[in-house]
């Protein structure tokens, strides 16, 4: 057996190409490298449709412009389609790469500051839409970054992220949010014994042991994602589902 077929035995591969048999190897040098390679098929060309779905579930029959928070946003289409509705939306984000695409993929004039904590800001200047994106360590933020948030929107972070920085996570979103806040989080079931992930399977259950000290976790929707692409990580299987976290006073 060839010394090369040794060293990759029993390790599974991501959808990155690369080979590891624990999952845990995305850091923000890597995510970096992932959107500077193009490598971001993971990226939607469209909006969410479970964002379109439960639009008036995160909005909660409020009126006017609301806070709006995607954590480790990309530059994901709902970011745009959200201030499009005129709300305020902010983004945190690893890659800088991303945050800049985002401004020029949709011709929106942007400032550009640094902050202090190592994070870059990149915020909307035409003033027809209101989107500020931090490039920084998405775990060292808090509500002096974030200001006040009336809504959440996780589509997908908290399965993408390494499963050993799950409650990290959680602390990290304890800071920011409020009992007022409607966050819904999109998560997935997917076989990780033979795809290494990003994403990472995440029952329901699961996510609600995760949160049980800090909120209740409601599902609301299951859909099948499975496409050509998720086949091709060897997987039978490919569900999507969106849950409610109300955190607790």
């Amino acid at each position: 057996m060839s010394e090369t077929k040794v060293e990759n035995e029993g390790k599974k591969e991501s959808q990155f190409g690369d080979l590891n048999n624990t999952g845990e190897d995305m850091d923000r040098d890597k995510w970096q490298k992932v959107w500077e390679s193009g490598m971001t098929r993971f990226h939607l060309k469209y909006v969410h449709p479970m964002l379109e779905r439960f639009y008036d579930t995160l909005v909660a029959g409020r009126s006017g412009s609301l806070r709006i928070f995607l954590p480790m946003s990309g530059k994901s289409k709902d970011i745009n389609w959200l201030a499009e509705k005129g709300h305020c939306v902010i983004g945190v984000e690893f890659a800088e790469f991303a945050c800049r695409q985002f401004f020029n993929d949709h011709e929106i004039a942007f400032t550009e500051e640094i902050m202090n904590k190592g994070c870059t800001v990149f915020k909307s200047s035409d003033g027809a839409k209101n989107v500020t994106l931090y490039c920084c360590d998405f775990y060292s933020i808090d509500k002096s970054i974030t200001g006040e948030l009336d809504a959440v929107w996780d589509r997908g972070a908290l399965a993408a992220i390494n499963p050993g920085d799950r409650k990290k996570y959680v602390e990290t979103m304890c800071r920011v949010l409020s009992p007022s806040t409607v966050y819904l989080v999109d998560t997935f079931l997917v076989d990780n014994t033979v795809f290494a992930g990003p994403p990472h399977n995440f029952p329901i259950d699961e996510l609600k042991s995760l949160f049980a000290s800090h909120a209740t976790v409601e599902h609301l929707a299951e859909r099948d994602g499975m496409t050509d692409w998720q086949r091709s990580w060897g997987v039978d299987y490919f569900y999507e589902n969106v849950s409610s976290v109300k955190f607790q006073g």
